[in-house]
């Protein structure tokens, strides 16, 4: 009787790690990339992309910074400021489901 207690304990202690008991989500530090250059609009969208279960803390200095480059390699404009709020969108699907998605914020190069 004891072996069989002892027997369920594991078993429910197994069925507590289960994916389905995850938090709601998983505070990661990302870095964003170039998600792509507008040529005739002077804009660069920066995005992070990140797992459904991830809430993404993304360095939108850095996001800048990296945008400006783009300007200055692109357009021979040195700095870049943000256009508009960021925006989350779907970046991977299976089926009709989302695997992962982007924080994504644009940039207007500027002199």
């Amino acid at each position: 009787m004891r072996r069989l207690s002892i027997a369920l304990f594991c078993t429910s202690l197994l069925a507590a790690c289960t994916p389905y008991n995850l938090p709601v989500s998983i505070p990661t530090n990302k870095t964003a990339e170039v998600f792509g250059v507008d040529d005739t609009t002077g804009i660069v969208t920066m995005g992070a992309p990140y797992l459904y279960l991830e809430k993404p803390d993304v360095d939108w200095g850095q996001a800048r910074r990296e945008a400006a480059e783009v300007c200055m390699k692109r357009s021979e404009l040195p700095n870049a400021e943000p256009v508009g709020n960021t925006r989350r969108e779907c970046v991977s699907t299976a089926g009709s489901n989302c695997l992962k998605y982007a924080l994504l914020g644009d940039y207007r190069c500027i002199p």
